[in-house]
């Protein structure tokens, strides 16, 4: 499956917990055409899997990693931050595991909703002149209060790819 993000949308790409390959191979891509803006909100940046990437398409792989610019978030205060001091650009924005800088206990739930909605709203104002990807990581065990963040995020976004972790396949025991 190939995934293009477009100016003017915000993408969102839900997948179990290892960034999907298919996520890597996208940044690999924009990273062809224009820098990329990374936030990474639950520390999920695999600097290995997108050199990988890199290397199958160009040998000047310095040159392709000076054009990713990475920054870690590590609460949902600083992504509202980092969110609203970003200029409007045509670089494409991705935004690793947005919703795990919003599952802190320590600030109330009504709080992160509204700090959230808030990024959403500097997300679209940042859509108007670039890509925007989010990816939001499928948990073993998601909660209320993963899904009613989900939810919110679910409203701001124009298209939505749903990724599964592969189900092993079951096998016939042999009787002997």
């Amino acid at each position: 499956m190939r995934m293009e993000p477009a100016v003017g949308q915000i993408s969102l790409l839900i997948a179990p917990g290892a960034i999907s390959a298919v996520l890597l191979e996208m940044i690999a891509e924009l990273t062809f055409r224009s820098r990329v803006i990374i936030l990474d909100g639950g520390n999920r940046f695999d600097g290995y899997g997108l050199a990988r990437a890199l290397r199958r398409r160009t040998e000047d792989l310095d040159a392709a990693l000076q054009r990713v610019l990475l920054s870690r978030v590590f609460t949902c205060y600083q992504m509202l931050t980092l969110l609203s001091e970003l200029p409007q650009q045509k670089e494409p924005l991705i935004v690793l595991d947005m919703l795990s800088t919003f599952l802190d206990e320590n600030v109330a739930l009504h709080t992160r909703q509204d700090l959230l909605a808030d990024c959403l709203i500097q997300l679209q104002r940042l859509s108007q002149s670039a890509p925007i990807v989010i990816w939001a990581r499928k948990r073993s065990i998601s909660g209320v209060e993963d899904e009613s963040l989900l939810d919110i995020v679910l409203e701001s976004t124009h298209k939505v790819w749903h990724f599964e972790k592969p189900q092993p396949q079951e096998k016939q025991l042999s009787l002997f």
